[in-house]
């Protein structure tokens, strides 16, 4: 059985970007987006239904991206919506109203599409004659379990949005913890150059690394493994860079440059950085005076106003950190070490609730 079989097939219209503008309103248009549910705009109901009335949609039904980097997502919906071109829509045929889910359908179909995308990345393409020819056979089961497995998606999904509701709400209530200290009004500033050390490391290539393999953490831009991308012999890094190595007790680091360019962490063991690591180590009357924790929650959102773009060229350089302001007060250290432990199980909390939807995703797929 093929989906031309089952469904009639029909793609969007032309309406773009300036007619809706030109005519605001609340009526959802569905393109090949897949955030926010492949709602892209939305637009005054009355214009799309008298100048495409054949492009409104206004009964159950499955739509699919049909170009872009997330081509061949399936979405079920049971509202009315504009369809635009870069959209597929299947309307289930009358006969096959009685068997089958659409809910169910969706989440089925989803599992298969992807296998026939004509290309990948960017260009990918999924169009209406690939589309009506996908056998979906082996996805027809009873409609009782059809029902079945569309409840349990349904009850997993409501969990999943508890679960963003929850995580949105944390991360408003982290921003709040810190808000206040790093707007302290004050009549004095200081510079960061003031209160740390501000360093860097040098250029090791892959290739040394593997020459010299071993167990001594070797820090980069990256951002996976808290910036670990390499270990490497400590006696080697030591008869090479050993000016370069960072011994102190703690600091905090930052990525100089890349697609998450001044993204800070904290550090409590020795460690090598390279040259696109930056290294903030507390100066000597300072150490007993900053809560480094508390000083990367509160300023980190700051300090990164100062990259100097935002794609994947961003960059954060030592001169810029160094010279950045920031206000001359500092809260006594039990109220920073107090602020620091709230936001940390706050944050615990938030990489947990993020495994929790990952993990939901994967069981939904």
């Amino acid at each position: 059985m093929l989906i031309k079989d089952l469904f009639y097939i029909q793609s969007g219209g032309t309406i773009g970007e300036r007619e809706v503008y030109e005519n605001k309103g609340t009526f959802p248009m569905v393109t090949a987006q897949t955030k926010g549910d492949g709602i892209a705009w939305t637009i005054d109901e009355a214009y799309v239904r008298e100048r495409e009335p054949q492009n409104v949609i206004d009964e159950e039904c499955l739509t699919w991206t049909k170009n872009g980097s997330k081509c061949g997502k399936v979405f079920y919906r049971n509202y009315s919506f504009y369809s635009n071109a870069d959209n597929g829509v299947l309307l289930l045929k009358e006969k096959y109203k009685k068997d089958i889910d659409l809910q169910y359908f969706a989440y089925a179909l989803n599992s298969v599409t992807d296998k026939y995308v004509t290309s990948r990345d960017s260009k990918g393409k999924l169009n209406n004659a690939v589309m009506s020819n996908i056998d979906v056979s082996a996805l027809l089961i009873d409609i009782q379990e059809q029902r079945c497995i569309a409840k349990k998606i349904r009850e997993i999904s409501d969990l999943k949005d508890a679960l963003k509701r929850l995580h949105s709400e944390l991360t408003i209530l982290l921003g709040r913890q810190v808000a206040c200290d790093a707007n302290q009004s004050s009549d004095e500033s200081m510079l960061i150059e003031d209160l740390f050390y501000v360093k860097t490391g040098a250029r090791i290539i892959e290739e040394e690394v593997y020459q010299n393999p071993g167990d001594f953490p070797c820090v980069t831009s990256q951002t996976a493994n808290n910036g670990i991308a390499w270990y490497a012999d400590i006696n080697w890094l030591d008869a090479e860079y050993k000016e370069k190595i960072i011994r102190a007790d703690e600091c905090l680091t930052w990525t100089k440059d890349g697609a998450k360019c001044g993204t800070f962490f904290y550090r409590d063991y020795a460690f090598y950085p390279n040259d696109h690591c930056g290294v903030l180590i507390p100066k000597e009357e300072y150490v007993r005076r900053i809560n480094l924790k508390w000083f990367m929650y509160t300023y980190r959102k700051y300090i990164s106003t100062y990259i100097t773009s935002s794609d994947n060229q961003g960059m954060l350089y030592n001169g810029v950190v160094r010279k950045i302001k920031i206000p001359a007060y500092l809260p006594p250290i039990e109220h920073q070490n107090d602020i620091a432990k709230r936001y940390e199980e706050m944050e615990t909390m938030a990489d947990n609730i993020e495994q929790a939807l990952s993990m939901i995703d994967l069981i939904i797929s």
